[in-house]
């Protein structure tokens, strides 16, 4: 896939084993949007359920979103992060897939890490490479171009999805 210039959208796809349904959260960049709520290009996720229950949203500013699209300009070519905020059903199991497709033509770099700096999980989401603790989670890339991301330590409850448009 190739997405015009400033003009793209991915989804990473959030499960628990128990779950029924997956969660797919949009991130991305378009010359229309703002780096708030735009009609039209953003979904906002509704408050986590108590637990145990299983939730998963993009966080941008202090709102919960299932698709939050940002500007994309020329002129904004700054990295952008987005928290991926966490909450586990009873198996204490999150799984992360995507398809990584395209993204070195519509990002600079794509990278998912826990949220102390990249301690615990540290990718590169472009090939799946990096670094995983496995007392907190592993990563497969037995498919290289749709990597899967298991996180079984429930103390993780934020990534940080940095995004770099190119």
């Amino acid at each position: 896939a190739s997405w015009p210039t400033f003009d793209f959208s991915a989804i990473i796809i959030v499960m628990d084993d128990e779950s029924i349904y997956d969660m797919d959260l949009t991130f991305g960049t378009n010359p229309n949007a703002a780096n708030g709520y735009d009609i039209g290009f953003d979904v906002y996720a509704p408050p986590a359920p108590p637990p145990p229950a299983f939730d998963a949203a993009l966080v941008w500013g202090v709102d919960r979103y299932y698709t939050q699209i940002l500007n994309g300009s020329n002129t904004d070519l700054n990295e952008h992060m987005y928290d991926i905020s966490l909450a586990y059903g009873s198996d204490n199991l999150i799984t992360i897939g995507w398809d990584n497709e395209g993204y070195t033509d519509a990002m600079s770099s794509i990278t998912l890490q826990d949220a102390f700096g990249g301690a615990f999980i540290n990718i590169n989401m472009v090939d799946g490479s990096g670094t995983v603790n496995g007392a907190f989670a592993s990563i497969d890339v037995s498919d290289p171009s749709h990597p899967v991301l298991s996180i079984y330590n429930a103390a993780v409850t934020t990534l940080k999805l940095m995004v770099t448009p190119n």
